[in-house]
């Protein structure tokens, strides 16, 4: 892929790109590991008013994983495990971006992790992720959800 893309290492939150680089960015599970202003700045300031950033990310609001986090304190650094994505980061990405959407993911569907390695897994999963599919457009439970997908666009590029 070398005549089409290129790979490059440098701080999300100081990039060395030009305003307006990109058509679509992607990422996955890295935003919690930054300072939000400074990414979402930056981010805004390198996509194209016409472009679109998808995040796929945890959430911090659902009290099992909540406590499953403090219980396993060895699987992440302390900045990262205070630093979950909530509705108050996503508050701070409104004020980059003009248009959010957001889908969220696997709340009952946990139910099911604990069987993965069974053969009757896929039994169990199906009707969880049907019950997910329902549950999760209750405004109050869907962010009690693991994961979150939100879609961001319309960048500011006045007044951050």
């Amino acid at each position: 892929v070398s005549g089409i893309a290129s790979f490059q290492v440098m701080d999300a939150e100081n990039l060395q790109f030009k305003d307006n680089t990109f058509d679509l960015i992607t990422e996955y599970g890295c935003l919690h590991h930054l300072e939000l202003e400074k990414a979402f700045c930056e981010i805004a300031r390198v996509l194209k008013p016409g472009g679109k950033v998808i995040c796929n990310e945890a959430l911090g609001h659902n009290p099992a994983m909540r406590l499953y986090r403090r219980l396993t304190p060895g699987l992440r650094t302390k900045f990262e495990a205070e630093h979950i994505i909530r509705k108050k980061d996503l508050a701070l990405a409104k004020r980059y971006f003009n248009k959010m959407e957001c889908r969220f993911f696997h709340l009952f569907t946990l139910c099911a992790v604990p069987l993965r390695n069974a053969p009757f897994f896929e039994f169990v999963l199906r009707p969880m992720e049907v019950i997910d599919n329902v549950i999760l457009k209750i405004p109050y439970l869907k962010w009690h959800a693991w994961q979150i997908v939100f879609i961001l666009s319309e960048p500011r590029k006045t007044g951050l």
